[in-house]
């Protein structure tokens, strides 16, 4: 009896017991375990069962994965980025435009409106333009450093510094402008230069030595040493004067030359260019291809070769872009006809000699 009533007494579920929130904790309640198994949840503690059925659910569905990503991993995974492995195509934006690409190609035409032909068309000109700028800016500055290094290489040969060159050039600007005084204190610190570094004294040359006529007077007591001093002066910068103008004439002289050479060399182009496209359909399109390297020829030096290197290069493009014969078409029966009236006329003798033999073709 006493047996039964214990029994009892341990499956009967108290009053004020709440119902079970889930089958786990219903089997719980009732199959008994060890206190020291299952922990002991307070009826008045509800916070503490909801902690105890989080983490057995989380038991229930394993352990979450774990992120093996780098910092530096996620910090370079952007939003919507892909991962191309390579693929990604090679950014072509600071790539030279063509002529190619100031044309509009037959689908553009099509596509495209008349207002945005033009404004294309606009904006083509406008690149072309700066690009024959920028042939032209090449070109002086290619002239410029021809022209810059001689006077580099003797500054180099020269084994002169900065200050050195800088006194030269200031003597020789007192020289020239009349700055006689300024010329004279320089002359003399290199004279005295010269004599410290020679240990001898400058022997000085004779400054009436030029003009032995006034030398001659001097010594014959017929004309004082400052008197023949200016008179030699004045004849050396008449001497200086007539030699810069004869040097201002032939410069202008070679200049007019050059130029002459140089438009006649874009008239015999133009002549040959004129002649050219009434004689070949294919023209303009090989035009376009020897405009787009006229600038390079036009570097070298001497303008009548440029017309040579034009049909030079006429020649190697006629001679890659020979047309192809147009394909062959599948030949019809021949079958005997009453003629060909009414149909088109011969394209050529072969047609007219199948006409004539009542031929249909």
């Amino acid at each position: 009896m006493n047996d039964d009533t214990e029994q009892q007494t341990e499956t009967q579920q108290p009053e004020n017991q709440e119902a079970p929130q889930s089958a786990l904790e219903a089997i719980e309640r009732s199959v008994p375990v060890r206190a020291e198994e299952t922990p002991q949840h307070s009826a008045d503690d509800p916070d503490q069962d909801k902690e105890h059925r989080d983490r057995e659910n989380q038991n229930a569905e394993g352990p979450e994965p774990e992120n093996t990503a780098t910092p530096a991993e996620e910090s370079d995974k952007k939003p919507g980025a892909e991962d191309t492995d390579g693929d990604q195509e090679p950014d072509n934006t600071d790539r030279a435009l063509t002529e190619e690409d100031l044309e509009l190609t037959a689908e553009e035409q099509t596509s495209l409106s008349q207002g945005s032909q033009a404004r294309f068309r606009k904006l083509a000109n406008g690149v072309k333009a700066a690009n024959e700028r920028a042939v032209e800016y090449e070109q002086q500055a290619q002239a410029l450093q021809k022209t810059l290094e001689p006077v580099q290489q003797m500054f180099t040969d020269s084994k002169l510094a900065a200050d050195e060159i800088a006194e030269l050039f200031e003597y020789g600007r007192a020289l020239k402008t009349g700055d006689l005084a300024a010329a004279g204190k320089i002359l003399l610190r290199q004279v005295k230069e010269y004599q410290l570094l020679s240990g001898q004294p400058l022997q000085l040359e004779d400054p009436l030595g030029d003009f032995p006529d006034l030398r001659k007077q001097v010594n014959d007591m017929g004309l004082n040493e400052a008197a023949a001093l200016e008179m030699a002066k004045a004849r050396r910068l008449e001497a200086d004067q007539k030699h810069r103008q004869t040097q201002q004439r032939e410069s202008e002289h070679r200049q007019a030359q050059q130029q002459q050479t140089v438009q006649k060399a874009v008239q015999d182009i133009d002549a040959w260019a004129a002649q050219t496209a009434a004689s070949d359909v294919d023209w303009p399109q090989k035009e376009k291809l020897i405009s787009a390297r006229i600038a390079r020829i036009t570097q070298s030096g001497d303008p009548s070769s440029w017309l040579p290197q034009i049909e030079n290069l006429y020649d190697t493009i006629s001679s890659m872009s020979v047309s192809q014969p147009p394909p062959k078409k599948d030949p019809a029966p021949l079958t005997s006809s009453a003629g060909n009236a009414g149909g088109r006329a011969p394209a050529n003798g072969a047609e007219a000699a199948l006409q004539a033999l009542n031929i249909r073709y």
